[in-house]
């Protein structure tokens, strides 16, 4: 998938750390659409749409209410979203958090990087690494997996 047509959806509590994303998104590959919410709920009825889902979620850890972990587990438990690929991200780097993260199927963690450089070398390499091709898969396989339950 060329990443002209990648959506990515960023879900943050802080407003802030998503428009920073938004900016570094803009900065290094313009094309990338970009969604953002700031709640669990908000992400869930965004993602409740099937003709407008994100082909990558990057996922705030320590989201109010409902956390990051649960909405993964709803995403990662549910057959119409089980194949999207969840980024977790969070300000800490701690060993347990990052294992709940990879136990809850999380396709990979992100720890955010100070600064805007940084943030714009990760959010690069996320984006090429996520719009290659080989990762995704076709529609059909996705239609097919959402009528199998998650095991």
């Amino acid at each position: 998938m060329p990443a002209h047509s990648l959506h990515l959806l960023v879900i943050d509590d802080l407003q802030e750390e998503a428009e920073l994303f938004r900016s570094a998104v803009e900065e290094v590959v313009p094309e990338v659409r970009l969604s953002s919410c700031t709640t669990a709920e908000q992400a869930l009825a965004l993602l409740a749409h099937d003709d407008d889902r994100p082909d990558l979620i990057l996922l705030d850890v320590n989201l109010p209410g409902v956390s990051g972990l649960e909405l993964l587990q709803r995403i990662k438990t549910d057959p119409a979203l089980q194949c999207l690929p969840v980024i977790m991200m969070s300000t800490s780097s701690m060993p347990s958090q990052i294992t709940a993260c990879y136990r809850g199927y999380a396709n990979a963690f992100l720890v955010k990087p100070p600064g805007f450089q940084p943030l714009m070398e990760a959010v690069e390499g996320l984006i090429r690494f996520w719009s290659n091709p080989a990762l995704r898969l076709p529609p059909a396989a996705i239609h097919r997996r959402r009528s199998t339950p998650f095991s």
